[in-house]
């Protein structure tokens, strides 16, 4: 029985995005390519980058970090996210904010990093609201300020990204910024798991197991952690691990 899951501590259980995370489009995602197709494609998006296109200055400045049909450059990075940024882009802040945060281009400043960040959630970048949410749940260089953190959650699940809808569902579990509210997190962490959010879909089945929310239902708990483990999340594997069973 996955009821002994249960004595997991599900507020100690990480709301970092990870690459796999569903969103919108991530400019440092490559596309499955042979080199030649990705260096045509990059001198494409660098034509119209030079053309004064904000979008594919930042598309450029995400092939730069990669070295996606060109060769890596931290700096040229920089340069063409800050100049999607000047020109209002919001993928270009975002860009700006996360290389702050990871010190790619320059020296990590995290004041810097949450300026940009902010910005591109004004500018209505779903994914900047949830990284600014996160910096503002954790107090990583702000004061902690989780009421916040969920308003800017609760915008980019209205829009409908999945990791902030998995993010305001912990904070409702945990009733951090909200007052806790287990039907409410079980509704907001159910659309995050069957959006594919690997986390939310091991949380997702702890919350069937843990009748939080919900009824207690067994096989539905075993199908969300199994689900969650041959994803890759190491603590559903370890789940099953701990129950002699393999992650597929």
């Amino acid at each position: 029985m996955f009821i002994l899951l249960a004595a997991l501590q599900i507020a100690a259980l990480p709301t970092t995005p990870t690459a796999a995370s569903p969103g919108p489009p991530d400019p440092f995602a490559c596309p499955q390519a042979d080199a030649p197709a990705l260096a045509q494609r990059f001198a494409a998006t660098l034509r119209q980058a030079e053309g004064g296109d904000a979008p594919a200055m930042a598309q450029v400045g995400g092939r730069y970090v990669m070295g996606c049909g060109v060769a890596q450059d931290p700096a040229a990075a920089m340069r063409w996210s800050r100049r999607a940024a000047d020109a209002g882009d919001a993928q270009g802040m975002l860009n700006l904010g996360m290389f702050y945060f990871q010190g790619i281009g320059a020296e990590a400043n995290i004041p810097e990093a949450l300026r940009w960040l902010r910005a591109a959630a004004e500018a209505g970048s779903t994914r900047a609201m949830v990284n600014l949410g996160m910096f503002l749940e954790t107090g990583q260089g702000v004061a902690a300020d989780p009421a916040e953190a969920a308003r800017w959650y609760r915008r980019s699940a209205d829009a409908g990204e999945p990791l902030a809808m998995q993010n305001l569902g912990m904070l409702y579990l945990n009733g951090q910024g909200v007052p806790r509210d287990d039907a409410e997190a079980f509704r907001l962490i159910g659309r995050a798991a069957a959006l594919g959010e690997p986390m939310a879909m091991f949380v997702f089945g702890m919350l069937h197991a843990d009748a939080r929310g919900t009824a207690r239902n067994e096989a539905e708990a075993e199908r969300w952690i199994r689900r969650s483990a041959a994803a890759g999340f190491e603590p559903a594997v370890q789940a099953l691990a701990a129950r002699g069973q393999p992650a597929q």
